[in-house]
């Protein structure tokens, strides 16, 4: 389920103190009516000079805030003057406002609180693929394709894999062909061993004609021999192409092809595995540079799409290389026929407007939001008390909301740090 920031900063709204939204009976660019609620016996501090306000356009899609700040209050009529006056929106009756208490400063404050709960606080474990193929997983974004992926009689694209079974992929390298035997490859070669024994497995379906799975032997500019039934597939679901092969004599690099017979083709591909049959090291993506960030690791088992499960949690150990890290895998676990992956926790990105959506969970981002923000205001207060002020009054709001922020953590990280298993000592040894 998706919320907009609109929707977050209602939820803020509603949960706190920090703010109040209010239904327009009229508007114009100079104040805001609302005869329903602020009309009445109230005393002019309901609405202190200065309180920030977003004024929200319920009638416009594309650009529906303005920002400004309230000026004067009358209770007798429930009108709010403006300071400075609306110039970008069209104001109309039944519009929506959100005054908020002037402590906040600006509602755009509150939006980068939202912002940074999202990109730094909050996330998700997300499964990514163990491969020697640089971007195998296909996690980098679709504007830097081109330094991963060449096209050769294909134009290379990313695209979200929706509605791919049991979340082993998030985004599929789209090869739309613009020849016959046109091919996407990586842009990166595999060094190899001439004679070793490597393991290919990928997912892919042809949405329009027929795709093709080939490894190019680089060195000897010629496909490698890989077994029947593993190099072609007309389905149009998601299907499993997978073969052990041999590296050539002579051969010291090789690259994955990935593509379609006809000039008319349209594939799809995910998860491109490529191990070499034996090892237990394999690097990690570079974009990893924290090892908290890996959770589980696990094989992906099963012959059938629709039947795919993960298989029991791996032990494992972690090694410091340059910039990065290594993975040490138990014996026999690469190269099997079970490709390996694991968890990577991924922050969410912020929202540029009230209208774009972020499919973190409400309550978590909510939480975290929170916390921001009447930590902000406790440092504010904090600072500026005076000698003999012991009391600050945003210290039982901010108490309550960082163990809001914690029981969000713990549902949604789970606790998990990834489990290692030192080579000195023996598995039932293990040091969580």
């Amino acid at each position: 389920m998706s919320s907009t920031r609109e929707v977050i900063r209602d939820a803020i709204i509603d949960r706190t103190p920090l703010a109040k939204k209010y239904t327009t009976t009229a508007a114009a660019v100079t104040s805001v009516t609302d005869s329903q609620v602020l009309k009445g016996p109230h005393p002019s501090s309901l609405v202190p000079r200065g309180s920030p306000l977003r004024f929200r356009d319920v009638s416009e899609a594309t650009n529906p805030y303005e920002d400004t700040f309230t000026d004067v209050y009358n209770p007798a009529t429930g009108n709010v003057t403006l300071e400075p006056d609306l110039d970008v929106v069209t104001p109309a009756a039944a519009d929506i406002v959100e005054i908020w208490l002037p402590e906040v400063g600006h509602v755009s404050y509150v939006d980068d609180d939202i912002a940074l709960a999202l990109t730094v606080d909050c996330g998700a474990w997300v499964p990514f693929v163990l491969t020697l193929v640089t971007d195998g997983d296909m996690e980098t974004a679709n504007a830097d394709i081109a330094t991963y992926w060449t096209g050769s009689s294909v134009t290379p694209t990313k695209t979200d894999a929706t509605g791919f079974p049991q979340r082993f992929a998030r985004q599929a390298l789209f090869a739309d062909n613009t020849g016959a035997a046109g091919y996407a490859y990586a842009a990166t070669s595999i060094n190899v061993v001439p004679n070793d024994t490597y393991y290919v497995n990928v997912l892919v379906r042809a949405a329009v004609g027929t795709s093709t799975l080939a490894v190019y032997d680089v060195t000897n500019s010629a496909n490698i021999t890989l077994q029947s039934g593993a190099t072609d597939t007309t389905q149009k679901q998601w299907v499993m192409l997978q073969s052990a092969f041999t590296i050539p004599s002579g051969c010291y690099q090789i690259r994955p092809h990935l593509g379609g017979a006809l000039a008319t083709a349209d594939t799809y591909w995910v998860a491109v595995h490529i191990v070499r049959v034996g090892d237990r090291r394999i690097s990690l993506p570079a974009r990893i540079t924290e090892m908290d960030r890996i959770g589980r690791v696990y094989q992906r088992m099963g012959g059938d799409v629709d039947k795919f499960y993960r298989g029991p949690d791996l032990e494992y150990d972690y090694e410091q290389v340059q910039e990065g890290y290594d993975l040490i895998l138990p014996d026999g676990v690469l190269g099997s026929p079970w490709p390996v992956y694991a968890e990577e926790w991924q922050n969410y990105a912020s929202l540029s407007t009230d209208i774009a959506t972020t499919t973190c969970d409400l309550d978590y981002v909510v939480a975290h939001a929170c916390r921001r923000i009447f930590q902000r205001l406790y440092d504010a207060e904090d600072k500026n008390r005076k000698a003999g002020e012991w009391l600050n009054r945003w210290s039982g709001l901010l108490k309550q909301w960082r163990a809001e922020a914690g029981a969000m953590d713990a549902k949604h990280r789970g606790g998990w740090r990834p489990r290692i298993r030192w080579p000195q000592i023996q598995t039932a040894q293990a040091v969580i």
